[in-house]
């Protein structure tokens, strides 16, 4: 049995102490905030409540696999409902609610396009690649050699020089069907432009394997898995910051948490990657890693928030995706990372319709989610965000018959904010995921430039995205197993 130490409550450090804690390991998790979560975190604002990050529950496959490895039943453990419609996909002249049922979805496509067969062959193809990509996806890439291994042949197949615009536009002809499944790319903090063409299989999820909300969303789930590693003798310090890493020579003996030593044999990471390096790193291990190059690399935009408790309740589905009037034009401005665009696209997460756990009785709890630049675009907020906020709120007025004077409670947050928290330049989606920020190129679960150091979330492989940062804790425990076993 070894001593092993978290740092961070959130999704991956909660994800890899069940799965430690489940092999018999002594695991403690450090967490800074007094409540667990990180940017997953439960936020209660008066008598409303908000999933304060990712609200979207996809690639269930993924949530069952974790718990399965830890010995759970994620069925059993964790109530939750498949949504019909999946969402609502909102452009200015023709809203579409997309069907949670694939073969009513397929019809929907023929009847409003007339392209339900070329629709149907593209998801057919994107199962094969899915497939190609789950090894992948639950692996280790901490050499060069690692990319010869396994099944990179077949999933070399898929991956190309092609962005996913430019994927879409080959095979479809319809706007509003090539935006359905092109918009993904928000999840990863990036434009289809600049991401690679095999994450199409964002949209084959959504479509194919559907969409689901969790009974009191992500922050039910996130007590489960505290709940059950508590249960198998893991421990969370709530309030307790960690100062830094200790290391002897070149690996990690332990953490300085609130001022004092604490001995651990292993230790994981589950914080942002160049945070980590400026600010838990000691100077004398750096390598591979500083703060300098670390500053070179691509980040994901940012995102303004909007938490909303309204003293109606609306009757818009759990999810809308209300899209610019001119989405191409939105999305290359967005990319610059320099300006705000005036014709916007926004997220609307709105649980309360389907769940009764957000808001009082004939209340709602609204999430309002626009991506923005991250605050290296240099954009004053305190001098911009009244402005864009009314802005914000105009376009849902003129698209949804908002009404302003419903709102009871709100909560803004800016970039500023979630740099604030410890996400670096405020990049709620982490490293982008370019070619070359992927795989071997992505920071290694193994950390590089310390021993017994791993790390867990978005900005190691395999990526951002709640199902995949529980990909990463599996890879980083099966790592630690491997070794110290």
């Amino acid at each position: 049995m070894k001593k092993i130490a978290i740092v961070g409550a959130g999704p991956g450090g909660l994800a890899a102490g069940l799965l430690l804690a489940s092999k018999g390991h002594s695991v403690t998790i450090y967490e800074k905030d007094n409540v667990i979560g990180g940017r997953s975190k439960r936020l209660k604002v008066g008598d409303y409540m908000f999933s304060q990050g990712p609200s979207f529950i996809v690639y269930l496959s993924a949530f069952r696999k974790l718990f399965e490895k830890a010995g759970l039943d994620f069925d059993a453990l964790v109530p939750m409902k498949r949504l019909d419609p999946i969402y609502e996909l909102n452009t200015p002249n023709h809203p579409w609610q997309l069907s949670g049922d694939f073969e009513t979805l397929v019809k929907q496509v023929e009847d409003k396009f007339g392209e339900g067969d070329a629709y149907r062959a593209f998801m057919e193809r994107e199962t094969i690649i899915f497939e190609a990509m789950q090894e992948v996806m639950y692996r280790p890439f901490n050499k060069t050699t690692d990319l010869l291994q396994g099944n990179m042949a077949e999933f070399g197949k898929y991956v190309g020089l092609s962005s996913i615009r430019k994927k879409i536009k080959k095979r479809f002809k319809a706007p509003l069907l090539k935006d359905s499944m092109q918009f993904q790319s928000k999840y990863l903090g990036m434009t289809p432009d600049e991401t690679p063409g095999f994450f199409t299989i964002l949209s084959y999820l959504e479509h194919v394997e559907g969409i689901y909300h969790i009974e009191g969303g992500v922050p039910a789930l996130l007590d489960v898995m505290a709940e059950e590693f508590k249960k198998m003798g893991g421990e969370i310090k709530t309030a307790h910051p960690v100062d830094k890493v200790i290391t002897e020579g070149k690996k990690a003996t332990g953490l300085i948490v609130k001022g004092k030593p604490i001995k651990a044999d292993i230790v994981v990471v589950n914080a942002d990657v160049p945070t980590m390096v400026e600010t838990l790193i000691p100077s004398e291990n750096q390598k591979k890693y500083t703060p300098k190059k670390m500053a070179k690399k691509g980040y994901s935009v940012s995102a303004y928030m909007l938490y909303l408790g309204l003293k109606e309740k609306l009757d818009w589905p759990v999810h809308t995706l209300l899209l610019s009037s001119d989405y191409e034009g939105y999305t290359k401005d967005l990319k610059k990372n320099k300006i705000l665009s005036d014709d916007m696209s926004m997220y609307l997460y709105h649980p309360s319709i389907v769940d009764d756990s957000f808001a009082p009785k004939g209340h709602s709890s609204l999430m309002v989610l626009v991506p923005v630049p991250n605050t290296a675009s240099g954009i004053n907020w305190d001098l911009e965000e009244d402005a864009y906020k009314a802005k914000i709120y105009k376009r849902l007025q003129e698209r949804l018959g908002f009404d302003v004077s419903q709102i009871e409670v709100e909560k803004p947050f800016t970039p500023v904010d979630w740099e604030k928290t410890g996400i670096y330049r405020g990049a709620t989606f982490a490293l982008k995921h370019t070619l070359l920020q992927l795989l071997h190129f992505r920071p290694h679960n193994a950390y590089q430039d310390v021993d017994d150091l791993y790390l867990v979330g978005g900005s190691t492989h395999p990526g951002s995205g709640l199902p995949i940062i529980f990909q990463s804790a599996i890879i980083s425990a099966e790592l630690i197993e491997k070794k110290h076993l």
